[in-house]
């Protein structure tokens, strides 16, 4: 670790690929033993052949957030996102059959036997559940890494939880990883099972709201779309590459909230006995994430709700209504699509109190015009240089435009990696063992920012470039958990 204690991670994946393998097993176990393929533990590290395969084809044939690279990456507190795979990737254009299983393996390193299951699924829900047990398997489980460390994972349900293992006794050799729970889409009450065809009972899916809302570790927050139709409100259109040409997601796309979509939302945002289930616009249309804004904005004016982008990304566009190049100069390089937020939404999360993630999947993060124009180098520290400076553009563009609007620059923005979700990681930081190099290049370019004789900032935004890259890294994730996570 360098000056950083330790790094917040919003979004991510830990047991995406290990469940999926549980199920090469009878009893789906969550296994203790490093060295299999089904332990949250499991590192697959990517070894030179793999990374060229990410290059290449944007596959990514290794682990990204198992619970050892988060331990060896000093990620200690971490939104672990739920995510039952939804039956738009299982039946897609090529049929159900094996040749149709290749590619999202591929994509997913799941593994056969999921997949199989997931396409006879008839309820997401209960593969919710399922997941949602396997994190419990090991929970609080000491396992020895290396051989050496001793580590645990614990699933929390606040922030004082957290400080009481982050802040543990310097004398105990156990380090605790701290996994706050989330759900990556609500398709997971059991809706949009059927795609265009699908109409569920209002009924059942409030029950399962309640169900979650009375779990053990109720989730932080939830994605409300995702991929597919879920009959909540449309999404975004988010996939590309060999996923895009096996998949459809045409049905639903830019749709707003559907009557059955806005019960379930005030369900989630009642408070009863303290039990709100903050709203994550990730993934939402552009309509149903303007018409949130609305709601909010009318119907819950005085109770101080914040907007949360778990993993995401600037696109460079000044707003929805006026979708025209943004005035703040590095808009020019960014991925110009609605999967990705307008500056004006940049406005609307830090006038929330909220807080906005940003993802380490290269197709986000710049357009593909820019990145061929991103510099190579044989020497690694140039590549890590030129490859930070990535996530670096995102971050200056955001502190500019909330210093535009007179707002703080630099408290609304943090880490959701999206480690493990079928992204393709910048090269060079393939997985959270990298967080430590890329906090030090981060505050390299921060330097050579505030060095800037025109960088544009009001004085009172001009702050250490150390203090910059320790809230992006931890702190405003950290504060934001103080505010609003609470048991």
């Amino acid at each position: 670790m360098s000056q950083y204690d330790f790094y917040v991670d919003l979004h991510c994946h830990p047991a995406m690929k290990p469940f999926g393998k549980s199920f090469n097993k009878t009893n789906r176990e969550n296994s203790t033993k490093l060295s299999d393929k089904s332990s949250i533990w499991h590192q697959q590290t990517p070894n030179i052949f793999k990374k060229i395969i990410n290059t290449l084809g944007s596959l990514t044939k290794f682990t990204q957030s198992d619970c050892t690279t988060l331990f060896k990456g000093g990620v200690h507190v971490v939104c672990a996102s739920l995510y039952p795979l939804e039956k738009g990737f299982v039946k897609n254009k090529l049929g159900q059959n094996m040749i149709s299983d290749i590619p999202l393996n591929l994509l997913t390193g799941i593994g056969d036997k999921r997949i199989d299951y997931l396409q006879n699924l008839d309820s997401y829900f209960k593969d919710l559940e399922e997941e949602y047990q396997f994190y419990q398997q090991l929970d609080g489980v000491v396992v020895k890494v290396d051989n050496q460390h001793k580590v645990r994972y614990k699933i929390v349900r606040s922030y004082d939880e957290i400080l009481s293992y982050v802040d543990t006794n310097p004398d105990s050799d156990v380090i605790t990883i701290c996994l706050l729970l989330s759900i990556e889409g609500m398709h997971v009450l059991d809706c949009g099972l059927y795609g265009a065809n699908s109409n569920s009972d209002i009924n059942l899916l409030k029950e399962n709201v309640d169900k979650i809302k009375n779990w053990q570790h109720s989730p932080f927050f939830v994605t409300l779309a995702h991929h597919f139709w879920n009959e909540l409100c449309g999404h975004a259109k988010s996939l590309v590459g060999i996923a895009d040409c096996v998949t459809n997601q045409e049905y639903g796309i830019g749709e707003g909230f559907t009557e059955k979509g806005k019960i379930i939302l005030h369900q989630l945002l009642e408070n009863k006995n303290g039990k709100r289930i903050l709203i994550d616009i990730k993934h939402m249309s552009v309509k149903a994430r303007e018409e949130y804004y609305q709601i909010l904005k009318e119907e819950y004016a005085s109770e101080n709700i914040p907007i949360i982008i778990s993993h995401g990304a600037m696109n460079g566009l000044t707003s929805p209504t006026n979708p025209s190049l943004s005035s703040i100069k590095t808009g020019r390089l960014f991925y110009k699509e609605d999967i990705n937020f307008y500056d004006s939404e940049m406005v609307e999360v830090a006038q929330s109190g909220g807080i906005m993630g940003l993802q380490m999947d290269e197709r986000r993060l710049i357009s593909r015009e820019a990145l061929k124009n991103v510099k190579r180098s044989m020497r690694r520290h140039m590549l890590l240089h030129y490859r930070s400076e990535i996530v670096w553009n995102q971050i200056q563009h955001i502190a500019e435009v909330l210093d535009k609007h007179n707002l703080p620059a630099w408290n609304s923005i943090a880490i959701g990696s999206d480690y493990d979700g079928i992204i393709d990681p910048l090269n060079g930081f393939w997985t959270a063992s990298e967080m430590d190099l890329l906090a030090s290049y981060l505050e390299r370019h921060a330097e050579n920012y505030f060095k800037n004789p025109n960088c544009p900032l009001d004085k009172e935004n001009k702050i250490l470039p150390s203090e910059v890259i320790s809230r992006v890294m931890s702190s405003n994730a950290l504060q934001f958990l103080e505010k609003h996570f609470k048991s």
